[in-house]
């Protein structure tokens, strides 16, 4: 199996590592030279110095024949580009994995098509929740395609819903009980079914229902994404071309920090505002560079 590993850090280092030693083929691509000379010395020569966000380069790591490409970077939005790209560059068989360090940007990967991510943060936090003695409700897992998650509760003595039949119980628009736990057994959660003290309920929504995205419609805040996110890949691509495609990318990259606010996911707004900024300024450097009155006044 041939996988990319965009990002060389200590989760892509190691990674990468692991690989090797199962007998794959890896090439890693890292943009830092002191950190990409590191991991040659280690691994030898599976390390390409060039930032992984670059389509070109990720043609020149054999993206279009990797069976996967693993965007690992510390940042979510670089991750995230990363992955947008190699959606394009693989070929048809590739799968694209990206790590999501804030699990709240989760939603805006799978929006835009990233399905597969790993978000260390969050499984810390179910292996934390499920070992500590909590009681009440307990998060399991979000369901993928949806704003659901899969919860534990637990009925505790003096509960309202001790020894009710589940058809009774007033549970919020759009939850489930999918199943009870007792005894070691599973009994399907409905109709008569009891819930006694000290059973574990599994449940399908939340404590208050489904979760929406502000007061928007789900369909419009996620085509406004796409339109968004896709304006940006496309100008950032086109940049070379002209310094205009810089200020076009500065104004997309704003437009995606709104996404971010209005997914929910700040962190992502933050960076995409800094993002829009930086490439503001570099079309001003550009255009500055390009007007011929200025070099002769040099």
């Amino acid at each position: 199996m041939y996988v990319v590993v965009a990002g060389g850090g200590e989760v892509g280092f190691h990674l990468a590592k692991a690989l090797i030693e199962g007998g794959h083929e890896v090439m890693v691509i890292e943009s830092d030279r002191h950190r990409a000379q590191f991991i040659e010395e280690q691994l030898g020569s599976v390390v390409l110095n060039a930032p992984a966000d670059e389509g070109r380069y990720q043609l020149e790591a054999g993206c279009q024949r990797a069976d996967a490409v693993l965007a690992v970077t510390g940042e979510d939005a670089k991750n995230l580009v990363i992955c947008q790209l190699a959606r394009y560059n693989c070929g048809p068989h590739g799968r694209v994995i990206a790590r999501v360090n804030d699990p709240k940007n989760e939603i805006v990967f799978k929006t835009l098509g990233i399905e597969e991510t790993v978000s260390s943060t969050r499984v810390l936090m179910n292996v934390i929740e499920q070992e500590l003695p909590t009681g009440g409700f307990m998060p399991l897992m979000p369901l993928t395609g949806s704003h659901l998650e899969l919860i534990e509760a637990e009925i505790l003595p003096g509960s309202p819903a001790a020894g009710k039949a589940v058809r009774s119980l007033k549970l919020p628009d759009g939850s489930l009980i999918g199943g009870i736990v007792r005894g070691g057994k599973i009994l399907a959660g409905v109709g008569e079914a009891v819930d006694r003290v000290r059973s574990h309920g599994r449940r399908v929504g939340g404590p208050q229902g489904p979760v929406r995205i502000l007061s928007l419609p789900v369909d419009l805040v996620t085509a406004y994404g796409v339109l968004s996110v896709s304006a940006m890949l496309v100008f950032y691509w086109r940049e070379p071309r002209a310094p205009i495609f810089s200020l076009a990318f500065a104004f997309a990259c704003w437009a995606s920090a709104l996404y971010g606010w209005l997914a929910g996911a700040w962190p992502f707004a933050v960076i995409e505002i800094v993002w829009g900024g930086v490439a503001a300024r570099r079309y001003l450097l550009r255009r500055g560079e390009a007007d011929p009155h200025r070099r002769r006044e040099r």
